[in-house]
């Protein structure tokens, strides 16, 4: 298979290759905002059909329930990403920090009274922000809140995400591994020194020869999860394919290869649209560059998981257990600190984005959730779709009449295949699957997810690009926004800058959109 055939007969369909995808959902700006929870008053009550669809849908089961911890501690902040860590100078002292892992203890305790006990965790996991900046010591408390509170099975994969630099400390290592972690993570992005410095990416090269040679030391293995990125700016086909061959080579057991994504309140998300970086190139160079890695990934004995996930062996339980865990797509995920999203019965929820709020309200006793959104059957069921289609395998019986069309018709593409019980995303739909899944979400919600590509006044200029522009992404954001009706499509384009230009009203918020929320301008 060509990618450029790919693209030739698929386009028609999308109009687009954009990195957008989903999440969690509902999308962020569908949850209702709170200043805390008192916790005799969370989580709120399920509602009736979301009981009713877990009924109807038991006998789907679930690839298990999640704990993760946040930690927003960073050594150093890569200018591309949009999660949550403390700004510069917060935590620079030891008191903080453990007024944070107290805290974390103390919001784990309350969690664990709520009568959630019965629940079984295959996974936790430890991200952020670095977790690495946390001692062993520090950690080891944490883990073992987790584990006096909830059910954590034997064999559970406990993961710890950081940095090389950290994790290449043999004695931080083993410390670590003695606490009961028995995975790690960290992040490459790219191993190319230029592009490295210009997305703000803290380590040196020479660290990762260090971790690798200290996990040689180890004296047993110990599953390793890397993560690059394919769309940065500067970033060619070439240059993806040797860090992919490089990374391989370490022996790694995973790789999680994303998408970059130019999300507002980033630096670099600033320095392109100021001109001080080179925008990334979307559509055919995007799906290239996706193609050629999963080639290169499939050939040397990986398998794709997921979208962007790709797995030596079945018992990488982690991607097993993200992404509504299959079946119904309503598993527990419990997730702590601040900013951290978690699936708690019924409700979706993301506690406050703020290191000092969060500690204000779990010393005070009330439960640190910002913003939540009791999920009803119906968005339940949309929910297991996209979740389904992030995993690449659709049980039938949560698809929607409506959505089944539409997949149906994908079935006719070679997007999906439909084996009886489920559709099957293909080699070719993997890489549109983020398309397939915007394809899905009703009008409404796609023109509030259209916040995540700037604001209003961002929308404006990027739509008033040429084709042949620099940025790439202003002919991409114009083609979804068409959709593949070339006469319709020039509708809907009018009448979504006429909806723009209606927002330089003064009544009018012109806020983008990140993964927290709005970004009050």
């Amino acid at each position: 298979m060509r990618a450029d055939a790919t693209v030739a007969d698929s386009e028609e369909q999308f109009g687009a290759v954009l990195p957008f995808q989903v999440l969690h959902y509902p999308i962020p700006q569908l949850m209702d905002s709170v200043d805390g929870v008192a916790w005799t008053a969370w989580p709120p009550p399920m509602t009736s059909s979301l009981a009713s669809w877990i009924t109807g849908t038991r006998e789907l089961g679930s690839a298990g329930n999640q704990i993760y911890v946040h930690v927003p501690f960073c050594p150093f902040y890569c200018h591309f990403c949009p999660l949550y860590k403390t700004q510069e100078g917060q935590h620079r002292n030891a008191e903080t920090v453990e007024r944070f892992v107290a805290s974390i203890i103390k919001e784990i305790t309350a969690y664990g009274g709520l009568g959630l006990s019965g629940d079984s965790f295959r996974t936790v996991y430890f991200g952020g922000g670095s977790p690495t900046q946390l001692s062993p010591e520090q950690l080891g408390r944490i883990l073992g809140a987790l584990r006096q509170s909830f059910r954590i099975q034997p064999d559970a994969e406990v993961t710890l995400e950081g940095v090389a630099t950290r994790l290449a400390d043999p004695h931080y290592l083993r410390a670590a591994i003695e606490q009961g972690f028995n995975r790690i993570s960290f992040g490459v992005q790219t191993l190319d020194p230029e592009i490295r410095l210009k997305i703000g990416r803290g380590e040196h090269l020479e660290d990762y020869t260090r971790l690798l040679d200290t996990l040689a030391d180890l004296g047993h293995p110990i599953p390793f999860n890397a993560d690059l990125m394919i769309g940065l700016p500067g970033q060619t086909v070439e240059g993806h394919l040797a860090d992919l061959a490089e990374v391989i080579g370490w022996g790694v057991t995973s790789l999680d290869v994303y998408a970059y994504w130019m999300v507002p309140g980033t630096r670099l998300f600033t320095n392109v649209t100021e001109g001080r970086r080179h925008a990334p190139r979307y559509g055919s160079e995007l799906l290239e560059l996706r193609h050629r890695g999963k080639e290169l990934l499939l050939a040397s004995g990986f398998h794709q998981a997921s979208g962007e996930a790709y797995v030596r062996a079945e018992e990488d339980a982690f991607i097993q257990t993200t992404f509504g865990a299959g079946g119904n797509g309503i598993n527990t995920a419990l997730a702590f600190g601040p900013s951290a999203i978690g699936l708690v019965n019924g409700s979706l929820y993301q506690n406050v984005a703020d290191l000092g709020a969060y500690l204000a309200f779990v010393e005070g006793g009330r439960a640190p959730v910002g913003r939540y959104q009791p999920i009803t059957g119906r968005v339940a069921q949309r929910r297991a779709t996209l979740f389904g289609m992030q995993r690449l395998v659709i049980p039938k019986p949560v698809v929607s009449r409506r959505d089944d069309r539409q997949l149906r018709r994908w079935v006719e593409r070679g997007l999906l295949e439909d084996r009886g019980t489920e559709y099957i995303v293909t080699q070719k739909g993997s890489l549109w699957y983020n398309q397939m899944q915007l394809g899905l979400l009703p009008l409404g919600e796609q023109l509030r997810l259209a916040g995540m590509m700037g604001t209003s006044e961002q929308q404006r200029q990027a739509l008033a690009k040429s084709r042949d522009d620099d940025l790439g992404l202003a002919s991409q954001f114009k083609a979804q926004v068409r959709g593949r009706s070339k006469v319709v499509g020039n509708v809907k384009l009018a009448g979504y800058q006429a909806l723009l230009e209606l927002k330089r009203l003064p009544f009018f918020p012109d806020d983008a959109m990140d993964f927290r929320g709005r970004i009050r301008q």
